[in-house]
């Protein structure tokens, strides 16, 4: 799949070299803030998640099309709870609370129409820190801790 994304942006690099309309290009600012935010659901066998997850950072793009192709750098943050089997619970669950935060890259490429916001298609990968709830320090539950891990994700904004 990540292929599939670096062959996309590729081609759109490629796709830059063409010149664009003049005026666009004269109103195009290379470097624009974005911030994403949305819900996101999570599941498996066992256990599931759901949480809402905010990006916030800045993009630059390069070339001279009307697509380009964009590198970014941010923050995302967090919060959800995590459901998970406990034998201890009544309905033998337990919902855990979450919060998470960490650096962002992103890649992905730009639609340029000379405004002030552009649609964007993008790849985004986050080394994150978790923090759980604090009721785990005094009764922890098995295979759950917080620790730091890695995101990736692919998205879109249409503008």
């Amino acid at each position: 799949m990540l292929s599939v994304a670096a062959a996309v942006i590729a081609l759109a690099a490629i796709g830059s070299l063409a010149h664009a309309d003049p005026d666009v290009e004269r109103r195009l600012a290379p470097i624009a803030p974005y911030v994403n935010t949305g819900i996101e659901i999570l599941g498996g066998a066992n256990s599931w998640s759901y949480a809402s997850r905010t990006h916030v950072g800045l993009d630059i793009a390069w070339g001279a099309g009307r697509i380009r192709p964009s590198i970014g750098g941010g923050g995302t943050f967090g919060l959800g709870t995590l459901e998970v089997p406990d034998p201890r619970a009544l309905s033998g669950r337990v919902a855990i609370g979450y919060y998470e935060v960490g650096p962002e890259l992103r890649l992905g490429l730009r639609w340029v129409d000379g405004g002030i916001v552009d649609s964007q298609v993008f790849a985004s990968f986050a080394y994150l820190c978790t923090d759980l709830d604090a009721r785990l320090m005094l009764d922890s539950v098995d295979g759950v801790a917080g620790d730091r891990g890695m995101r990736a994700a692919l998205g879109f904004n249409w503008v």
